[in-house]
């Protein structure tokens, strides 16, 4: 998609030139779609939980000197660390408890709905039916209402234009009131009780197993569409059974960053890099990916092309990356990003005597990561420093309602801003209608030698 901005192109005699920018999306979600069950997502989600107690030692040496540690001491750390852990296994408990109460009732609503059926039949069946079927048309068409108010009353709450006009709104629900009226209108002229109707539905049994249906279902598809995908990416572990997955979503990200960048038509000499929630993940490990392919050596600059991965034989997509092409990376944007959290459970665990192994993975996903406080000794190798994306500005949008970003402790430097959302765990996906988030990218990132002296300034890297 190509966006044109007649304010900020370059300048001429005559005025102004056009501005574009291109978006590009690497569309990913198919790959791991279906590649797990809800039973093993659920035990991913177990063993994960144990996580940060194999690794709580080394957890506090990697946060011990991060700048919003707030100089605490190690044990304040530590405690600080287990009541993170608590927030972890509480939840889940419950989780667990609830599930294990609720889930009989929703086991046996189907046996509840024939019971519900079959009382409704007992006189008048086709009429009942002509009425279950007017008030469900009525009770989606005011499920529709609902979600339109729902959005309109977050965008007059973020100060943007309504994307409906009110006489829709206002329109379905008459027509829904309506057709509930003309249901119940079919009942009266045949002598259908109408409160005898609705009693079935009223009781207590019926509300329980389809609130646990409901909560079932919810959990369900949560765990399939997003605890399932990060299941399945996270596992960097070449004998994992998954693990293919992963590397083709991460080849096919590097093939579409390196088609762009190697594009001699359009000739892009600035390109940024966006993802959200577990895309962000994925975009990260693509740069990672990217620098790791491209060696620089000699005076001439010249690239030293990567080789097949050896270890698990699967040829990398795009593997002839210069340094001149990832110059041309100037920006990296991660909004609702759970990197911290995927830094703090899931990075490689390596045994505290595999010194060479732990630097040599350390150098891999080595982007911006701070260090983690070990001290190898005589097996210490030389420092490494990944400069090939030492121009990029890297943006990181966050907020505290939403439960699946982080402020990025374990990553410098990073532009970090907080936004402060209404409606908690909702925020995950507020940021894409927030023009203030827009707005906090746009503005060094896009605007470039536009930018005032003193924005210049504030969005500077330090």
């Amino acid at each position: 998609m190509r966006l044109e901005s007649n304010s900020h192109g370059p300048r001429t005699q005559e005025g102004s030139e056009s501005a574009y920018i291109d978006l590009y999306e690497y569309y990913w979600a198919p790959m791991s779609e279906d590649k797990i069950s809800y039973k093993q997502t659920i035990s991913w989600l177990i063993k994960t939980t144990l996580t940060p107690i194999r690794m709580l030692d080394r957890n506090i040496r990697a946060i011990k000197d991060e700048p919003d540690s707030e100089n605490l001491s190690r044990s304040a750390i530590f405690y600080r660390e287990l009541r993170r852990i608590a927030m972890l296994y509480i939840p889940l408990a419950l989780l667990m408890i609830l599930l294990g109460a609720w889930l009989p009732s929703a086991v046996n609503l189907t046996d509840v709905l024939k019971q519900t059926a079959h009382q409704w039949n007992q006189n008048h069946p086709v009429v009942r039916a002509v009425m279950t079927f007017f008030f469900a048309v009525s009770l989606v068409m005011n499920w529709i209402v609902l979600k339109q108010l729902a959005a309109k009353w977050l965008r007059w709450f973020r100060q943007q234009e309504a994307m409906l006009d009110t006489s829709v709104t206002l329109n379905t629900f008459s027509a829904a009131t309506v057709i509930a009226l003309a249901g119940i209108g079919i009942g009266s002229l045949f002598k259908v009780n109408i409160a005898q109707y609705f009693r079935p539905i009223l009781t207590w049994h019926l509300a329980f197993a389809l609130a646990a249906f409901a909560v079932a279902r919810v959990l369900q598809l949560f765990m399939a569409n997003f605890v399932g995908d990060v299941a399945v990416y996270v596992n960097a572990d070449a004998k994992a059974k998954n693990y293919a997955v992963r590397r083709a979503i991460l080849n096919g990200a590097a093939a579409a960053i390196t088609r762009i960048l190697k594009d001699e038509v359009r000739g892009y000499q600035r390109v940024i890099v966006a993802g959200h929630s577990l895309g962000s993940v994925i975009a990260y490990d693509s740069l990672n990916e990217l620098m790791n392919r491209c060696q620089q050596g000699g005076a001439r600059d010249h690239a030293i092309y990567a080789t097949p991965d050896q270890i698990v034989g699967i040829q990398p997509a795009a593997a002839t990356i210069h340094r001149a092409d990832l110059d041309k990376i100037k920006g990296l944007v991660t909004f609702g990003s759970p990197l911290d959290k995927i830094h703090y459970f899931f990075r490689d665990f390596v045994p505290d005597n595999q010194s060479v192994r732990s630097q040599i993975l350390a150098l891999l996903r080595s982007f911006r990561t701070r260090g983690s406080g070990r001290d190898y000794g005589i097996y210490r190798l030389q420092p490494y420093v990944a400069n090939q994306l030492s121009n990029v500005m890297w943006l990181n949008a966050w907020s505290k309602d939403d439960p699946v970003s982080g402020m990025l402790h374990f990553y410098a430097p990073v532009i970090r801003r907080h936004f402060d959302y209404l409606i908690p765990i909702y925020a995950h996906l507020s940021y894409w209608e927030d023009l203030r988030f827009y707005a906090f990218f746009s503005e060094p990132l896009l605007l470039g030698d536009a930018l005032p002296e003193e924005l210049k300034f504030k969005y500077a890297v330090a």
